[in-house]
């Protein structure tokens, strides 16, 4: 009894801490929302009658973009390991991305090399750099580097690598590279040490709005948002986009409309905000990873905004974990006392049914180990199917060898604390 009690006060507690926290924030004055546009995919490929639209809606109402460029773009599809012709940035669209980065709107940054997959399409995975040795991700960072420094006039230090994939062989060749700033994904772990400034993507367009509007509620300093699309995010020109070029604009009209946030470069922010460091980041990803496992509906608003550590960090990372725990043990309960029950009917057929599950079971939790972890990573989903495995197998294994009156009567005298 005493320890449900010190569960219950510390649960609690944390509640509270939590917010204490938001409460906190909310009264934190002069802060300025930085959101960050970046438009990725620029090739040789890639639709230059899209991309020419989006230069002109960004150079009229003169916001500026990271617009994330593909030096030697494979000649078919990104998704496909076969061997392709590489082909370089075409005349074309050199002077056009010229022409707007001189304009001052537009920041250039080097996007892969070729921005195809060495990974096969059936593994569920893409990544150009992930998994490469540190020699060939050097080779090609740099000749990706070297291209676009030669035809653009202008120094490169900003990465994007495709998919937003890296591992730590691609931070140390951009460090080695004299490389300032990364910007890549979350699901991708880094050295705290790293020198490199780090300004992850956040959200997408249709996401940015209700990014800004959580970030005016929640973050207590310098909340940044890094919103990226591509040429095909648009339905004008893909069925499969998510917003046309009119909700594109009003957005961007929105926004200018904010007094409170402010469009920038990478390069911007790098001078304005004083932590954007590896440690920074670290620190962001175990709040985003102490959550990731919990359904869509309970995950806090705040993860499409690249925080700082505040006040109550620690605690709040703990609270979504201890959450995310709760959850999982009441799932595995719940298949637990399901498998209780169907192991007492199998248990006296002892039939076909009765060998598969009880003799079969764990190979059956193995099988769903791996397809949780098909994409070396486990989802929502995959956790779900574990917790539930296990806790059923679990039930069943226990009921096919012990009469279930007996386990749930020793279950509720151990409960009581009855002798």
């Amino acid at each position: 009894m005493l320890k449900k009690i010190i569960f219950i006060f510390l649960l609690c507690y944390l509640c509270v801490l939590e917010t204490t926290y938001a409460t906190t924030e909310k009264n934190i004055n002069n802060k300025t929302i930085i959101v960050i546009l970046r438009c990725d995919d620029y090739s040789s490929v890639s639709s230059f009658f899209m991309e020419a639209r989006i230069l002109n809606i960004l150079l009229d109402k003169k916001i500026p973009c990271v617009f994330g460029i593909v030096p030697y773009v494979c000649q078919f599809d990104f998704e496909d390991t076969m061997n392709q012709e590489k082909i370089p940035l075409s005349h074309e669209k050199i002077d056009t991305i010229k022409n707007a980065i001189e304009s001052g709107i537009i920041e250039p940054a080097l996007h892969g090399y070729s921005h195809q997959t060495i990974f096969n399409k059936k593994t569920g995975i893409l990544s150009e750099f992930y998994g490469v040795s540190y020699a060939k991700q050097v080779e090609n960072i740099r000749a990706g580097r070297d291209f676009l420094e030669g035809i653009l006039g202008r120094k490169i230090n900003i990465f994007i690598p495709p998919w937003n994939s890296f591992d730590d062989n691609t931070v140390r060749a951009l460090e080695n590279l004299d490389f300032e700033c990364l910007s890549g994904g979350i699901d991708y772990s880094i050295s705290e040490r790293s020198s490199l400034k780090i300004l992850p993507e956040t959200c997408t367009l249709p996401q940015l709005k209700n990014a800004i509007l959580t970030a005016r509620e929640t973050s207590s300093y310098n909340p940044i948002i890094v919103a990226y699309f591509h040429a095909n995010s648009f339905l004008n020109d893909n069925p499969n986009g998510d917003i046309t070029f009119e909700n594109f604009e009003r957005l961007l009209d929105w926004i200018s409309a904010q007094p409170d946030v402010k469009i920038m470069t990478m390069k911007e922010t790098i001078n304005t905000v004083q932590d954007l460091s590896a440690k920074r980041f670290c620190k962001y990803i175990s709040y985003i990873h102490s959550f990731s496992l919990l359904p869509v509906f309970i995950q806090p608003s705040d993860q499409f905004l690249y925080r700082a550590p505040g006040m109550f960090w620690n605690a709040r990372v703990l609270f979504w974990r201890v959450l995310t725990g709760i959850f999982y043990f009441s799932i595995m309960g719940i298949f637990f006392l399901a498998g209780i029950l169907l192991g007492d009917g199998i248990r006296e057929r002892r039939g076909l049914l009765y060998f598969i599950l009880i003799k079969g079971g764990f190979l059956i939790l193995i099988c769903t180990i791996v397809y949780a972890l098909k994409n070396l990573s486990i989802g929502f989903k995959g956790a779900v199917s574990i917790a539930a495995v296990f806790g059923g197998y679990g039930g069943i294994f226990l009921a096919a060898k012990k009469d279930p009156r007996a386990i749930f009567k020793h279950l509720i005298i151990k409960d009581s604390g009855i002798d």
